[in-house]
């Protein structure tokens, strides 16, 4: 298990169907690559944190969206607002992309934007220091979930429709980043999955097997 204050790692890209022009990285074993591109999205290292600056709002998905950790907080109470996975704008009233992260209490939390950001918290035990966790947040433009170990901890139907951008977010792994905000994380990433589809129970308590994949990160 890699830190996330790791500096330089190289980065390899490769599809992951033939029919979409669809992403995915790890980082840093080249074991773990297949089918290599001769140009990857690229990242940075930031502080202790990593960012891609290649990904944009045109990227992420809109309609329908699951992003999944494996992550260790090793200081779960340490931001009243935590980033595990950050892609947004919050600067007053205005709220724009998706959040995969954690509050004060040690809660792990799932946001969304329809116009405004809609967070749902872990209604279960918080985060233990030190411990693994496998985090996924789904929402398919009309309902919200949060799954927490395999075990749905929060849902809602508040948000509705498609996933409203900025424009001007940074893909951040391990910091709660917007242009205004910077509140970096303890611990450690293992993996981050975004798809271009919400899973389902099932999928989210049983891994990741699905075909609408768009990156994966392997920290």
């Amino acid at each position: 298990m890699a830190s996330v204050a790791e500096s330089r790692v190289s980065v390899a890209l490769q599809t992951t169907t033939a029919a979409a022009a669809q992403f995915e990285w790890h980082i840093p074993n080249p074991a773990n690559v297949g089918n290599v591109q001769d140009t990857p999205l690229d990242y940075e290292s930031k502080k202790s944190y990593l960012i891609v600056p290649d990904f944009e709002a045109a990227m992420a998905p809109s309609d329908a969206i699951t992003v999944a950790a494996w992550v260790t907080l090793d200081s779960p109470t340490e931001h009243q607002w935590g980033g595990i996975v950050s892609f947004i704008q919050d600067n007053g009233g205005y709220e724009k992309g998706f959040v995969l992260g954690y509050t004060s209490d040690g809660k792990f939390t799932w946001g969304v934007s329809d116009g405004s950001l809609n967070y749902l918290k872990a209604t279960t035990a918080a985060a233990q220091a030190g411990v693994l966790h496998y985090v996924v947040g789904t929402y398919d433009s009309t309902t919200q979930n949060l799954y927490v170990d395999g075990e749905l901890v929060a849902t809602s139907e508040a948000p509705s429709g498609a996933i409203e951008y900025a424009g001007t977010e940074t893909l951040a792994f391990g910091c709660y980043l917007d242009d205004n905000e910077e509140f970096q994380m303890t611990g450690t990433i293992d993996s981050v999955k975004i798809f271009d589809s919400a899973l389902t129970a099932q999928q989210a308590r049983g891994g990741l097997d699905a075909d609408a994949l768009v990156v994966t990160y392997s920290i």
